[in-house]
């Protein structure tokens, strides 16, 4: 629908540049986007466009052609115009501005009196008083530009009540501005009087919005704010469906697509408050985008109401679903569901880990002193595994993140630089922070039964080491270090952190019993891999 509403919008546009530069009329630029790359800004969501059919329009717009070209418009330009006036495409100070200004006119280097009578014929459709006339010539005698006189009509009082009987923009004009910069807010301010409030913006409100959002006074999000939170939008009591349909028409200046409208009205029925809602359309990117094309500041918003949505219906020790990895060692059933235990939620997201090993590398097989930064694992985690474990919809889920690659907390080896990383091994600090764990070096290790990590049975078929707590020796560790008879008849073994380990040749790792701090040898492949992410809600 959204394509074939731009066909038809550039078809008709397209007519009008062409037809534009014949006269040398300053045109606006138009793109697959829009206006001077803007998103289109036309008729809400109507895909057909109804002309005007008002005599006092025509009059309206054949004045431009009488006074500027000396002629009448052809029956085509009359309903282009039509178009663009009464579609939220251009306001008629600019419109008139094209003519005026136009080579052609520009090239009958008219006096300054019949300048200002042309003006009056051209925007006020009338002949001008002896008084007014001789004020504004007088004025460009003393030296104001033909421009200034311009904007003084532009923005008179009896240019705006024309224009406000033909329920178009008349729009607010600044000489020595963009022109098409100035169009484009002043549509922009129109579009929020017309979806939110339902009609033509008055024209000290108008003027007041559009001199403030170019001289960067406000920015587009608090403009936006201020009409869809004022009391006469609030008093229209719009259900959720209609008033996100008015945020993406009023901030957008597009329809809405289904999908991001059944997301909106969903969050809302969930508890995200409406301040919220807005939040996400005015702190979106296409609105970013938008308002640098406007020429003004977008402006971060943040909501004051907040809701009782959340989206991460998760608690630290829980246990989330995601992806497929071989686990059972039968390659013949497939790749197994895999089990991340949450260790951290934050905000929209939580940071988990594998609840089990699943593979078996080696740290680094170069033989380079190397860091987290240029370690082969790091490749096979953010490679090999990663698009293996998760299809294209998981993937979507797991964020780049930056990782703070600290020193060794035992010898102070370097860590190395920060890293972005989808998928990780956790850090040495990040096993005290989310394990609580400890190391003292006048205690010698400590043991911590919630840092064991059992093998899947093809980690096992791979090769890698593994004890049992089930006979022996390891009964006289559940004693001495205060393990739980739970882990009784487990499987455990080595899995590797990512921070730097005792030596130059070393990487740090999690030993079997749940102790840590020395490290193990960074090309020795039989270590286990506990891969951590973040995953993303919403």
């Amino acid at each position: 629908m959204k394509q074939k509403r731009l066909f038809k919008a550039l078809s008709v546009l397209t007519s009008l540049i062409l037809f534009l530069s014949v006269l040398n009329i300053p045109a606006l630029s138009v793109s697959a986007d829009g206006i001077d790359g803007e998103p289109w800004i036309g008729a809400g969501e109507n895909t057909e466009y109804v002309v005007p059919n008002s005599a006092a329009m025509d009059d309206f717009i054949s004045n431009w052609y009488k006074v500027a070209l000396e002629r009448d418009p052809y029956p085509s330009e009359l309903k282009q115009w039509k178009k663009e006036l009464t579609g939220g495409v251009t306001c008629g100070s600019r419109a008139a501005y094209g003519f005026i200004f136009s080579s052609e006119y520009q090239n009958k280097k008219k006096s300054n009196a019949a300048f200002v009578t042309d003006l009056y014929k051209l925007m006020l459709g009338r002949t001008p008083d002896a008084s007014g006339k001789a004020d504004w010539v007088n004025q460009l005698k003393k030296g104001k530009s033909r421009e200034q006189v311009f904007a003084g009509f532009a923005n008179s009082v009896e240019y705006y009540k024309i224009c406000s009987k033909l329920k178009i923009t008349a729009g607010y004009w600044e000489a020595g501005y963009n022109p098409n910069q100035l169009n484009s807010v002043n549509m922009f301010v129109e579009r929020l009087y017309k979806v939110c409030l339902g009609r033509i913006g008055d024209k000290d409100g108008q003027i007041d919005w559009v001199n403030k959002l170019i001289k960067g006074q406000i920015t587009g999000s608090q403009c936006a704010h201020d009409f869809i939170f004022s009391p006469e939008y609030v008093k229209k009591k719009l259900n959720d469906g209609d008033y996100v349909k008015n945020l993406y028409t009023a901030i957008m200046g597009r329809p809405y697509d289904d999908d991001g409208y059944n997301s909106w009205v969903k969050k809302l029925s969930k508890g995200m408050s409406r301040d919220e809602v807005f939040a996400g359309f005015a702190n979106s990117p296409e609105f970013d985008k938008i308002c640098k094309n406007y020429g003004i500041k977008r402006g971060d918003y943040v909501p004051t109401d907040i809701g009782t949505y959340n989206p991460n219906p998760y608690k630290v020790g829980d246990i989330i679903k995601l992806g497929k990895y071989e686990q059972d060692g039968k390659t013949s059933n497939g790749p197994e569901t895999i089990e991340w235990e949450v260790l951290s939620v934050e905000g929209n997201r939580v940071l988990v880990i594998s609840k089990y090993v699943l593979d078996s590398q080696s740290y680094d097989y170069t033989g380079d002193d190397v860091t987290w930064e240029t370690c082969t694992l790091r490749k096979w985690l953010n490679n090999d595994f990663y698009n293996t474990a998760f299809n294209d919809s998981e993937k979507g889920k797991i964020p780049k993140v930056t990782l703070q690659n600290k020193k060794n907390g035992i010898n102070g080896r370097s860590g190395g630089n920060k890293t972005k990383d989808k998928v990780f091994c956790l850090s040495f600090d990040e096993i005290e922070k989310y394990y609580g764990y400890q190391y003292k070096p006048e205690w010698g290790d400590l043991y911590n039964q919630r840092l064991i990590g059992e093998p899947t049975q093809y980690v096992i078929n791979r090769g890698e080491y593994y004890v049992e707590f089930n006979s022996g020796h390891y009964y006289g560790e559940l004693v001495e270090y205060n393990y739980t008879t739970d882990v009784i008849g487990k499987k455990a073994c080595w899995w590797w952190l990512r921070s730097p380990g005792e030596s130059s040749e070393t990487a740090n790792d999690v030993q079997y019993n749940g102790s840590c701090g020395w490290g193990s040898w960074r090309s020795y492949g039989s270590v286990g891999v506990r891969p951590a992410m973040y995953i993303e809600f919403e």
